[in-house]
């Protein structure tokens, strides 16, 4: 279990790293750019996010970063607290903000922004969001940090572990960040999805279909839309033509988070192929990439990720020895 975490935090990384040169771009724009496909890290070619704009072939954004702080708080802390969090994003926010979506830097920045003006401006840790941004608060910012939550509740918990717990940190990782049920949903998929992945990895169609049909009947009935969307992947598991020009892989949970459990569901031991095709659809094919790649290290571990991509980046080391002390943390903790 130890190295299968290591290889969902990794997966993540590497993800993050072979996306992030291509974000906003479409899927035609990048079968132009690159004749054949993307098969490795790249350097940046986007303009459109200056912050990324000069990134180096594979280096990681705010899908890797904040997924780490994720798992920084919960060792710090032996499981969720709300303030640790709070406190591991401003750390994050005062150190990048590369590929920081407007929701979760203008919540964070809020923070910040209380405490420096001796409450005058921006708003209260402990109270939920109040920025909606431009997609009014149901982007993917939260799911795709909240594998290494699930991967904690697995591995301190093993198969007992509670689901509405779960949910409940999920929803208030969420609700620091992001307005809409959404993002909170979506949230707890992802965990969800990664803790199972642990100890239950998929390895059949029939075994994906029967998991999904599981984690539909596990979330708090809030988001319709993302209900409606798991339930019409069941049909589409095994078909990746058919998930991409279904399911778009944009900025919303319901697309790109849907989007990305498909294709984990539907790859769950081909790593490669699952991250390289998240990777050449494109959008937010840095985040999507990362989640695929996050879920499928969960659900077979370190043996099925390309050695060169392990080591591709000094920085992918942190994935090994934090996904380590995640788990010899939760084993501390059990009760």
């Amino acid at each position: 279990m130890k190295e299968k975490i290591q290889a969902c935090l990794l997966g993540a990384a590497i993800g993050d790293g072979m996306g992030q040169p291509f974000e906003t771009m479409s899927r035609k724009r990048i079968a132009k750019l690159v004749p054949g496909g993307v098969t490795t890290f790249m350097d940046g070619m986007q303009m459109k996010i200056r912050e990324n704009a000069n990134l180096r072939a594979g280096q990681t954004t705010d899908d890797f970063q904040l997924s780490k702080m994720v798992g920084y708080s919960l060792i710090k802390h032996r499981g969720f607290n709300l303030e640790g969090m709070e406190s591991a994003h401003i750390q994050a926010l005062r150190s990048s903000t590369a590929g920081w979506g407007e929701n979760t830097k203008l919540a964070i920045q809020a923070f910040l922004d209380y405490e420096e003006t001796d409450a005058r401006e921006g708003r209260m840790r402990g109270t939920p969001s109040i920025s909606s941004g431009p997609m009014r608060g149901a982007a993917n910012g939260v799911a795709m940090k909240t594998a290494p939550l699930g991967c904690f509740h697995m591995a301190r918990d093993g198969e007992a572990f509670s689901q509405r717990q779960l949910w409940l940190e999920c929803y208030a990782l969420g609700v620091m960040t992001h307005t809409d049920p959404q993002a909170w949903d979506t949230a707890f998929a992802v965990a969800y999805l990664a803790a199972w992945a642990l100890a239950d990895p998929i390895e059949t169609h029939m075994d994906a279909k029967d998991r999904l049909k599981r984690l539909i009947g596990a979330i708090p009935k809030q988001s319709s839309s993302t209900q409606a969307a798991l339930e019409q992947g069941v049909r589409m598991i095994g078909n990746p033509d058919r998930i991409t020009f279904e399911i778009t892989p944009g900025w919303l949970a319901n697309q790109s988070v849907v989007y990305s459990i498909l294709m984990y569901l539907t790859y769950r031991d081909d790593f490669q192929a699952g991250v390289l095709r998240a990777v050449n659809d494109g959008i937010d094919c840095d985040t999507t990439a990362s989640m695929v790649g996050a879920l499928i290290g969960a659900n077979s571990g370190l043996e099925v990720i390309p050695p060169e991509w392990q080591t591709f980046h000094p920085s992918y080391q942190e994935a090994f020895t934090l996904g380590s002390s995640l788990y010899e943390t939760a084993k501390r903790c059990r009760p």
